[in-house]
This record gives C-alpha cells, sequence and structure tokens, in this order.
C-alpha cells in the first residue's frame, strides 16, 4: 500500500516552520517515507544566500507539534532551484500517525518550494544493519487515485 501527496507551490518565509505537504491517518504498519521537492528563492534582495530548512517529520494526526524529525536537509534556495530530497524509514502503532514535509527559511529572505511530492509506502519489514537500511520489501506499488 502507498500514499501520495502532491502540491505545486508553497512560499515559504523564516517566522515558522511551514508545512508544505500531509499523508494523514497511516494504518498501523512499516513505512518508508520519501520527500522530494524544488527550492527557490523570491528573487528579492533579501534572498541572497538564503537557506532552506526541510524536515521530514513522523506525528500524531491530533498532535502536529509533538511530531519526530527523521530527516532534514538544509540547500541555498538563492543559486536557482536546489532538489530537496528526504527519505526514512518509520514504524506506526496506532493508524493515528501522519508524515509532513515541514520548511523554513532559516538565513536570507523567503524561498518558493515548488514541485512537492510526498509519498509513504508500506514495508512488510524494516530491517536495520550497521546504519543502513536494508531488507526492504514493498507490501503494493499501487497509488490510490
Amino acid at each position: 500500500m502507498a500514499f501520495q501527496d502532491t502540491t505545486p507551490a508553497i512560499a515559504v518565509d523564516n517566522t515558522a516552520f511551514t508545512t508544505v505537504a500531509t499523508i494523514t491517518a497511516l494504518p498501523v504498519g512499516n513505512w518508508i517515507g520519501f520527500a522530494k521537492s524544488n527550492a527557490l528563492g523570491t528573487g528579492a534582495i533579501e534572498s541572497v544566500n538564503a537557506q532552506l530548512l526541510c524536515l521530514l517529520v513522523s506525528h500524531p494526526t491530533d498532535a502536529p507539534q509533538a511530531g519526530i524529525a527523521i530527516d532534514s536537509q538544509t540547500v541555498r534556495s538563492d543559486l536557482g532551484p536546489s532538489t530537496v530530497s528526504l527519505m526514512s524509514a518509520f514504524t506506526t502503532t496506532n493508524g493515528n500517525t501522519d508524515l509532513s514535509l515541514r520548511c523554513t527559511v532559516v538565513s536570507g529572505g523567503p524561498a518558493n518550494v515548488r514541485n512537492i511530492q510526498l509519498v509513504a509506502a508500506q514495508v512488510t519489514e524494516i530491517h536495520a544493519t550497521g546504519g543502513a537500511v536494508l531488507g526492504l520489501r514493498p507490501v503494493s506499488a499501487k497509488l490510490p487515485r
């Protein structure tokens, strides 16, 4: 089983983390979360040397502030489109877990996050060996329409 959320574009500033995509209420199980997007400065003078921080977050549906960042990446958004690419394994235990991509500007001016894709793919088992995730077997590759 797999779920996907796509968003064409969202403006992000440095006031707080902005949720740019969310998959809600994942069923109980083992999951691999993937997120990808492009970050681009707005062209404003304050966007010079702008850095965008994005987090892949697993969190309770009813308490998004209680989330855990399971992957993160910082990119320069003023040098043209910069790719944000995040991935991590995680487990849900109660059917009340969301997966979100959250971004904020950590230096410089505002940025646009574009071509956002967030995917959660269920796997039968997660085997972690030496810091790497191995032995993943997809349960299904079909995305709901």
